[in-house]
């Protein structure tokens, strides 16, 4: 005795990679199969549309609209074919699917987890390598030109699993992918959000540097004291008028010694006086509030270095686990969101720290304070992770502390400036 039909209910609605010509010809195939009339075919169809899709929506209004077709699975193919029409094939398939696997990727946030493939759950990078795998051979790359292309579009933690490996065949990259398992997606993950953090912070501290470029302007210096300068001071008298008088005529020799001579004296004579300029002391670099060189002197309530690295200590040092320092974590919590609610914490406004938890930067997962992992990986649930502001606070000390090792490690350029005497000239003036 035939085997019945063995169908799955129909959607059509395209998801879940049903095809509904697809389906069509199964059901085709089966009935035939198991020897099915017309009839029988007809009322089995029927049961197959699955109630609230668009299946079912549609078979309740042909069974109204077109109640002679209905009755025969040539009409019912004629009317399925209207509604789900065959695709036809336009000679683009194979650059359309050589487009659709240059354009494959795979998301940054699926990394390491599962994904709904084809109605199963599989890895998000074994899905990767399945599709690319697939489109690959459909547009005939057997060469494996494509191969390169493909590999960037991975998430950076996968292709460092994979850098070092040069493939000939699709099939080799798709093995390599599968293979890769868990545990080594979790390392390269956190590698690469160190890399990644710390190409941050470089970034940010080159573009520090130049928004704070500063050209220091220096004033001249005097290496041996400047000896007082001597004016004259004439007073302002008014002149004697003079009579004009016959002059000789000119000739050559009078001529020559005649010309630049005052024309008479003076009423007044001019009375040598001293006046003494104020000597210049050597000057430091001129001051602006951007000068790395200026340094304000410290006042008296200025903290001691001591009382610096006291309140450094205070700030990165978690509450104590014992009662007590629950109930005042609990009050300087309480505290800070009533005074510093809606912004970061910052070393002026530092946020209380978890009791039991790790201290700032000792890289630390930020999610839970908790080391071996890192903030993508935290396993620990939504409701027991760390409040917000200290997840953002120990990020940013971590941050911050990262771009002040990178500073420190950094060699000084120190500007040698000589010494410009005033009366020093640039050896174009007259040896007079």
């Amino acid at each position: 005795m035939p085997q019945g039909p063995n169908m799955p209910l129909f959607r059509g609605d395209y998801k879940n990679s049903e095809n509904p010509q697809s389906w069509l010809q199964t059901f085709d195939t089966q009935t035939f199969v198991a020897g099915w009339d017309d009839a029988k075919c007809v009322k089995y169809f029927g049961k197959l549309m699955e109630d609230g899709y668009e299946a079912g929506d549609w078979w309740d209004e042909m069974k109204e609209k077109e109640k002679t077709a209905v009755t025969t699975m040539e009409g019912i193919k004629a009317l399925f074919e209207k509604k789900w029409p065959k695709m036809k094939k336009t000679g683009m398939e194979k650059e359309t699917k050589k487009w659709a696997l240059m354009g494959l990727r795979m998301k940054e946030e699926d990394v390491g987890k599962t994904i709904e493939f084809r109605g199963r759950e599989v890895l998000s990078h074994r899905a990767f390598a399945t599709q690319a795998l697939e489109l690959a051979t459909a547009i005939g790359d057997t060469s494996g030109l494509l191969i390169d292309t493909v590999r960037q579009h991975l998430p950076e933690a996968i292709q460092r699993l994979i850098l070092n490996e040069s493939y000939e065949t699709w099939q080799e990259f798709h093995d390599s992918l599968v293979k890769i398992k868990l545990p080594a997606i979790e390392v390269a993950q956190r590698d690469a959000e160190v890399i990644s953090r710390f190409t941050h912070l470089t970034h940010m501290l080159e573009g520090n540097q130049q928004r704070s470029a500063w050209t220091p302007q220096y004033t001249r210096a005097f290496s041996t004291p400047m000896p007082a300068r001597t004016t004259l001071t004439v007073p302002n008298t008014p002149m004697t008028p003079r009579t004009p008088g016959p002059r000789p005529p000119a000739t050559p020799s009078t001529l020559q010694t005649n010309v630049g001579s005052p024309r008479g004296p003076p009423a007044t004579p001019a009375t040598p006086t001293r006046q003494t300029t104020q000597q210049q002391t050597t000057e430091r670099p001129i001051s602006t509030p951007s000068n790395p060189f200026y340094q304000q002197q410290q006042t008296p309530n200025t903290p001691t270095p001591s009382y610096g690295l006291q309140r450094i200590y205070n700030i990165g040092r978690p509450f104590p686990a014992n009662p007590a320092g629950q109930a005042a974590y609990k009050k300087a919590v309480a505290d800070w969101r009533q005074k510093y609610s809606g912004t970061r914490a910052t070393q002026a406004n530092p946020f209380p720290l978890r009791p039991g938890g790790s201290y700032l930067d000792e890289r630390e997962c930020f999610q839970c304070r908790k080391k071996g992992h890192i903030g993508a990986n935290c396993p620990e649930p939504e409701d027991q992770r760390l409040p917000v502001e200290e997840r953002n606070w120990r990020a940013d000390y971590s941050a911050a502390c990262m771009a002040d090792r990178l500073t420190n490690r950094a060699t000084a350029q120190i500007a040698v400036i000589e010494e410009v005497h005033e009366e020093q000239g640039n050896g174009e003036e007259s040896s007079q």
